[in-house]
């Protein structure tokens, strides 16, 4: 029953969406990834038949690869900052900074907000609480993620057990 009720939210937020953003936010192995591959299935398949996604406009990745990309593959980075429609999978598990020839780079912390100041459609899935997430990125980060987010929250265990 929960598990309809998660799709129901998130197939809500993408027909009218009260805010420009989703946050999908629960424990470890509630099913927040996999509802987050299924939607960004959906929506390769509504809008983007046909061609490679990825080249029109949306795009999925983990935190984890996205600030990888940050500090080995600037232009993909780039990419996935100013594409259209983005996911990312996992916020928080990343490591908060890192280092690129002497520079200090926040690579999830600058994609958010650079997705807030542009306005552009972003969906996210995290372990963490907003409080938590606050602590990890700041309080400029924390409060435009109440701002922008529309939140389903899963409270199931995990389905791995």
């Amino acid at each position: 029953m929960i598990l309809k009720e998660h799709i129901e939210q998130v197939i809500d937020w993408a027909m009218n969406p009260q805010k420009n953003c989703l946050m999908l936010q629960g424990g470890v192995g509630c099913g927040k990834t996999t509802m987050l591959n299924a939607f960004c299935k959906m929506i390769q398949k509504l809008y983007y038949s046909n061609i490679s996604y990825e080249r029109r406009g949306f795009q999925w990745e983990t935190a984890d690869r996205i600030t990888q990309w940050a500090k080995n593959d600037n232009s993909r980075y780039e990419e996935f900052k100013v594409c259209e429609w983005a996911a990312i999978d996992d916020i928080g598990t990343e490591p908060n900074e890192i280092t690129d020839y002497g520079n200090i780079i926040y690579p999830i912390r600058d994609i958010l907000m650079y997705r807030y100041e542009h306005d552009l459609v972003t969906i996210i899935s995290t372990n963490l609480t907003p409080k938590l997430l606050t602590e990890k990125y700041g309080t400029r980060i924390g409060d435009r993620l109440a701002e922008m987010m529309q939140m389903v929250i899963f409270n199931e265990a995990s389905y791995r057990r």
